[in-house]
């Protein structure tokens, strides 16, 4: 099993001359224990999109965080979020799984770097800091119910995302 901490480790040495690209961004998508988490540290600045209910008619389990000017968790000594605690879509960007849906189950299809980032290129030759990130997502994917992954992912192809992507196969 692939730990948080470990997935820190890999993108160390990516981030470390970045400027924190990712942290400026404007949005953020956050599972409830995360939003959670967020509360007790404070979410001055943040305002909330896609607020409502999920297919399902139930309350939303996912909340999609605005940040109007970069996210306020970054210091100059980077998030003040311990990696046990750090938002999974901060501590993954730019990896993230293709997942594909069949009845009540879900599965990785392929993993995707997304282009935003500064060092896709080389991330996305990274074998093995790919199949690390596989193996924490296909962890956390067990662990989450497909209308979750479905709200935050998408259940339908996203053409923006699709040419905003490098696809990579998993052997």
């Amino acid at each position: 099993m692939v730990n948080r901490n470990q997935i820190e480790r890999l993108f160390k040495k990516y981030c470390r001359n970045c400027s924190a690209f990712c942290c400026k961004t404007k949005e953020i998508t956050v599972f409830k224990s995360e939003f959670d988490n967020i509360q007790k540290i404070g979410w001055k600045g943040l305002s909330f999109l896609n607020q409502g209910k999920a297919k399902n008619n139930c309350p939303s389990h996912i909340k999609r965080i605005g940040l109007k000017n970069g996210c306020p968790f970054v210091t100059e000594n980077g998030c003040i979020f311990n990696p046990n605690f750090r938002p999974i879509d901060c501590l993954s960007y730019p990896i993230y799984p293709i997942i594909k849906y069949k009845g009540k189950n879900a599965s990785i299809e392929c993993m995707a770097v997304h282009k935003s980032c500064p060092k896709y290129k080389t991330i996305s030759k990274d074998s093995k800091g790919i199949k690390k990130m596989y193996n924490f997502w296909n962890e956390l994917i067990k662990e989450t119910q497909v209308e979750d992954l479905k709200e935050w992912f998408g259940d339908k192809k996203n053409y923006w995302m699709d040419r905003n992507l490098i696809k990579i196969k998993i052997p």
